[in-house]
């Protein structure tokens, strides 16, 4: 083997023994409960780490609207909306949340992954200062690394950390939002 295959093998190692190694588990579900399989053993549960929790794939009325845009536009995008453009459905939902949120307009992300890092990424500008949970999600902690802001970590779920925070980032920008 070579040097580097043998380094990759021993790392693989480490995460094994450490208890970290991650690899799929069978979960057959419609909805938020099912059967998982965990080492050869069906067990039924609900999964409340599922975007479904609340079972909304199974209603009828989505389902039905599913069945009606792949019968119109046939399955999958075919490729980003800014590249080919929007389905009349993206324009349609965006108007209805823009409305119902009493707004001009609404934007969607295809993840909350992507709203994090292009919402960060945008409003992040220079003469900004992000206050950022040492904790916070890989999509937070990548959308403020695209931003022009500045990153100030603050103990995680500590606001008297983060109330220093805020007011260093105060004293280091006197002019700006309060």
């Amino acid at each position: 083997m070579t040097a580097w295959a043998e380094w990759f093998e021993a790392q693989c190692q480490l995460v094994d023994a450490s208890g970290q190694w991650r690899a799929p588990r069978p979960f057959d579900a419609a909805g938020p409960s099912g059967v998982l399989r965990v080492d050869g053993v069906d067990l039924p549960v609900v999964s409340f780490a599922s975007n479904d929790y609340l079972g909304l794939t199974q209603h009828p009325a989505v389902k039905a609207a599913a069945h009606a845009a792949i019968d119109r536009w046939g399955a999958g995008s075919g490729a980003a909306r800014l590249i080919v453009g929007s389905r009349p459905g993206h324009g349609e939902l965006e108007a209805a949340l823009a409305e119902w949120r009493g707004a001009d307009a609404a934007v969607l992300f295809p993840t909350g992954f992507a709203a994090n890092l292009g919402v960060l990424a945008t409003f992040g500008t220079a003469g900004t200062t992000i206050c950022s949970d040492e904790r916070n999600h890989a999509s937070i902690i990548d959308g403020t690394r695209l931003a022009r802001a500045e990153v100030a970590i603050y103990r995680h779920a500590d606001p008297d950390d983060l109330d220093r925070t805020l007011t260093e980032a105060r004293r280091a920008r006197p002019d700006g939002p309060r």
